[in-house]
């Protein structure tokens, strides 16, 4: 029991081993730690989010799962409502605060979209993930069109109950990721945000060690679930998570966790619950 425990509370640690390494970064470099700030705000909002999904959600009923769908999409959608930067749609913004909302929802619709094909709602499914698709491509947001497009595309292949279904995704997933990279947004990197990886590397073989330790903590829990029943959602989660690494590489988008940002580490508590329940539903 002690031992489950630990290995429990382990698995919360990578938001904050990478904000501890964001701020000592930041602070290398004489910017001011406050823009952490809100990652340290996150660590504590998602842990407690996290806890009350995994103990307190006692029975996942589909009805749930449609008005979690149709909700997180209005918070998607819900991005246009707000000023534009650049003719980009990415944030709901709240005085000076600038949410990511993507961050956030994306590992929700994640777990909607697997709960609809897990129940045999396929066309739950289908829907969900167009619009979401869509969503993402016309924001634009390439990062997470194509991160959020792998990730749902394992859920698809993962339903060996309808082959059709899955070329069907096979096709739309496609179709997203190049529409998706035809739309890439003009934004400027913020430093300490989407370029915080080179930060660190230049920190020398601290920094490397900091990114090799971040990136342990924050893959572990959702490979350690992929040999026990449902893991389909932990593998889908293994493939977002890691493209959101990636897209990072390939044009000005934020590093999740390490990066400063409370979006990021919210959704990421997120992923966490959702494989916690999965795995302790009867």
């Amino acid at each position: 029991m002690l031992n489950k425990k630990f290995t429990s509370i382990f698995y919360f640690f990578a938001p904050i081993i990478a904000t501890i390494t964001g701020i000592l970064t930041v602070k290398s470099y004489e910017i001011p730690v406050g823009v952490f700030y809100p990652n340290l705000a996150a660590i504590i909002i998602g842990i407690c989010l996290s806890l009350v999904i995994i103990y307190k959600w006692k029975n996942v009923k589909l009805v749930q799962i449609k008005i979690m769908a149709i909700l997180s999409l209005l918070f998607l959608v819900s991005s246009f409502v707000f000023p534009a930067q650049l003719n980009v749609h990415r944030w709901i913004s709240i005085d000076d605060l600038h949410i990511n909302i993507s961050f956030i929802i994306i590992p929700v619709i994640l777990f909607c979209i697997h709960c609809f094909l897990q129940s045999k709602n396929f066309v739950f499914a289908i829907i969900l993930f167009v619009v979401t698709g869509i969503t993402l491509t016309i924001q634009p947001d390439a990062g997470q069109a194509t991160s959020f497009a792998l990730g749902a595309l394992i859920l698809f292949a993962m339903d060996k109950t309808n082959l059709a279904l899955f070329f069907g995704a096979f096709i739309t997933v496609a179709i997203i990721i190049a529409n998706s990279w035809l739309r890439v947004d003009l934004l400027e990197p913020v430093e300490y945000v989407e370029e915080i990886l080179y930060m660190i590397r230049s920190l020398g073989l601290i920094g490397y060690f900091a990114i090799l330790l971040t990136a342990v903590f924050s893959f572990y829990p959702f490979i350690s679930m992929i040999t026990k029943p449902g893991r389909a959602l932990p593998i889908a989660f293994t493939i977002y998570l890691l493209s959101t690494f990636v897209v990072t590489e390939f044009g000005h988008y934020p590093v999740p966790l390490l990066g400063a940002g409370a979006s990021p580490i919210i959704g990421w508590y997120l992923m966490l619950a959702f494989i916690f329940k999965q795995s302790t539903s009867p």
